[in-house]
């Protein structure tokens, strides 16, 4: 699979409410095709916006990884979000799925790099992906088979009870 790291996200939304997209690569780029969704294009651009490393491949797919990710069965089911990264395609109806590397409660070592010792796989519906962002950006965010959420503090948002 051929793909390029995308320096530009440029998208516009017409008076008629039509919206245009393209990835712009170094010397390369990709027009999104039309209709372009703008369920697909706005994830795609806040991404870039993140400052995240963003690459476009050529089953036109927007992801933020290279390779694959880890397989399998992650060694812990619960905790911390450490890192994200997310898979975002261009066709309608395909789920876009984010992969999240997770810390484990018990982990209060110091450390200097990511010290991830758990993965999850999570599809989404395209109009969750904003709210998946934020808590994501949000400085506390925590996984489990409950769900995704940015508190400790669980009967404030109704999940008394839930891990």
């Amino acid at each position: 699979m051929a793909f390029f790291k995308v320096t530009d996200v440029r998208v516009g939304r017409r008076a008629d409410s039509t919206v245009t997209a393209f990835i712009d690569g170094l010397g390369q780029g990709s027009a999104l095709s039309i209709p372009v969704d703008p369920l697909r294009a706005g994830p795609m651009l806040a991404v870039f916006i993140l400052g995240r490393d963003c690459y476009w491949d050529d089953t036109h797919v927007f992801s933020t990884m290279v390779g694959d990710w880890d397989q399998g069965p992650s060694t812990i089911d619960k905790g911390r979000v450490a890192s994200w990264d997310v898979r975002i395609p261009e066709t309608a109806g395909v789920k876009p799925v984010f992969f999240l590397t997770l810390l484990s409660d018990s982990e209060v070592r110091p450390t200097s790099g990511n010290a991830a010792t758990g993965w999850a796989q999570i599809e989404v519906m395209q109009k969750d992906v904003p709210l998946i962002l934020a808590l994501l950006r949000s400085r506390y965010c925590y996984y489990s088979s409950a769900g995704l959420r940015n508190t400790d503090i669980r009967e404030d948002i109704g999940w008394t009870g839930l891990p």
